[in-house]
């Protein structure tokens, strides 16, 4: 596998053309900017990861491409649908996915490596990861860690810079009610990621984001996670329950063993 910095010019500026002319044609509307600010982020993060693990260039490479990409099908689906949340439209990956598929982008790249291009992008949004050869599992770990880290940073950002009353705009709707369900206490005392259908209202939508770190992959994810604050964060727009205390002692102990 060799990928040449032309190459990586090339991808980028068509990824800058698309999702410039889709911004345009969007009255340069907030989502579509936030969604192009979170890849180029995405982009940093993922190279931070690869050469935590010593990854060389040409994997360097590879790995930035698939965080280029890995988020294409949301610029489509908010023109087309006017939302992110994908059970109200389409699934963005596999979406992107299929819009990579129609185009020549990769007609450069051997099989193999358009292969784990195309196979981590669809994946990187999953609840969890199927078995994969392991070539292409790396890459799928590294943009899910990533993809993570940012959207910790989305989110996190926005909890502190905002009321609680519109912090709602981002909580799928749930209502504010008091207490967490059993099922979402269960999932991460048992250290598990928290599925969608558990949620019964904001509570447990703010521990589904502080349970992502049992998905986690790499010693420098969890040290980030860990330097950034992200948990605490988390905890403090949750109410001081003795409940919400112990959920998060554990957390933070199952961080600092990952650390």
């Amino acid at each position: 596998m060799h990928i040449t910095d032309e190459q990586i010019h090339e991808l980028t500026e068509w990824f800058d053309s698309y999702t410039s002319d889709i911004l345009e044609a969007q009255h340069g509307d907030e989502h579509i900017l936030l969604k192009i600010e979170h890849t180029k982020r995405v982009c940093d993060e993922i190279e931070m990861l690869g050469r935590s693990i010593d990854l060389d260039q040409d994997a360097l490479r590879l790995a930035y491409i698939i965080a280029l990409f890995h988020d294409i099908g949301r610029f489509d689906q908010f023109a087309t649908y006017k939302t992110f949340v994908d059970r109200d439209s389409v699934d963005h990956a596999q979406h992107g996915v299929g819009l990579l598929t129609g185009l020549s982008l990769f007609d450069s790249f051997s099989d193999t490596v358009t292969s784990t291009i195309l196979t981590a992008i669809e994946h990187h949004n999953k609840s969890y990861l199927p078995d994969l050869p392991e070539e292409i599992l790396l890459y799928a770990k590294l943009i899910r860690d990533a993809d993570k880290l940012d959207i910790y940073k989305v989110v996190t950002d926005y909890y502190q810079r905002t009321e609680p009353e519109e912090n709602r705009v981002i909580q799928l709707g749930l209502p504010d009610t008091d207490g967490v369900s059993p099922a979402v206490a269960g999932d991460l005392l048992e250290h598990r990621i928290v599925l969608s259908e558990h949620l019964q209202n904001l509570n447990d939508f703010k521990l589904l984001q502080a349970a992502w770190i049992f998905d986690c992959n790499f010693p420098a994810t969890y040290k980030e996670i860990n330097k950034r604050d992200y948990l605490e964060i988390l905890k403090n727009q949750l109410p001081e329950t003795e409940q919400i205390t112990t959920l998060f002692q554990d957390l933070h102990s199952y961080l600092t063993g990952k650390c």
